[in-house]
């Protein structure tokens, strides 16, 4: 999406540390992986270094154990539907990078550079860019993560794919290395919400996204606050590769807790989900 008009902020009622914020992306390719509730980490490394220490930071966390799961129950590989699988990651860049993110983020959004969300009237949101330059000035290492993050998740997805390859299944590559969109987005008021939906339809070619990764940017967050990503017919995989227990609910969803510093990784058109 492209910024058509600036938006000023909502008054500044609601404490800072209830914000639940995040960055959606829909990739416009085939080959794109869209990219949700993403913010940006310290690491305390000089800015030339952040982008290549954020990858390899994912990579760490991404093992490859974990993208033979995701490629496992992807519909388009494997040929029918299968439960699909959210990897979660913790601790992925560490509390101080993400609380500094987090910070330019706050920057953003109180430099009016936030637009009402399409999707739901109670997000505010923008795409994250480093060739605007008022979004640069704001948050300079948070326009680096997505691509990071883009760059190490396909990375791993299309070693996999590969390897699938010269087993004898015939396959294509699903992610091209380092080709994302993003949006961050800002829960502004008690009751947001997304309903349930996929983030892409793959009918016919017309709506290309292929995985969506979500970096929380809520390193004090709490139960009260809400914000779960809930998913059905699915099951959440921890960063050891083993499944979390049934659901809690009497929905039949598994839920994800937006905590900082956390990545989620799933199929675009596989996973049907909402956020409460």
């Amino acid at each position: 999406s492209t910024l058509g008009r600036r938006c000023l902020p909502a008054p500044l009622s609601t404490p800072t540390s209830s914000r639940l914020y995040c960055i959606c992306s829909p990739p416009t390719c085939s080959t794109k992986i869209s990219m949700v509730f993403v913010l940006l980490v310290a690491l305390q490394l000089p800015l030339a270094n952040f982008a290549s220490a954020a990858e390899a930071a994912v990579a760490s966390c991404f093992t490859p154990r974990l993208a033979q799961t995701l490629v496992a129950c992807n519909p388009s590989v494997v040929g029918g539907w299968r439960k699909q699988s959210v990897v979660v990651l913790d601790g992925v860049l560490g509390r101080e990078a993400c609380e500094r993110l987090r910070s330019e983020a706050e920057a953003i959004r109180s430099r009016g550079l936030l637009e009402r969300a399409e999707s739901s009237g109670d997000v505010m949101a923008t795409q994250v860019t480093p060739d605007d330059d008022s979004m640069r000035r704001a948050a300079t290492t948070l326009t680096a993560l997505p691509r990071a993050i883009a760059r190490a998740v396909g990375r791993r997805i299309n070693d996999e794919v590969r390897g699938r390859q010269a087993s004898g299944e015939a396959m294509s590559c699903l992610v091209e290395d380092g080709a994302h969109t993003n949006k961050l987005a800002v829960v502004e008021t008690d009751g947001g919400a997304y309903l349930k939906h996929v983030d892409s339809i793959l009918a016919g070619g017309m709506d290309p996204r292929k995985l969506t990764a979500i970096y929380y940017l809520n390193p004090n967050w709490s139960e009260a606050q809400g914000g779960h990503l809930r998913a059905w017919d699915a099951v959440v995989v921890g960063g050891d590769g083993g499944e979390a227990g049934p659901p809690a609910g009497g929905d039949g969803a598994v839920r994800v807790a937006p905590r900082g510093d956390r990545l989620g990784l799933f199929w675009s058109h596989g996973l049907v989900h909402d956020v409460e």
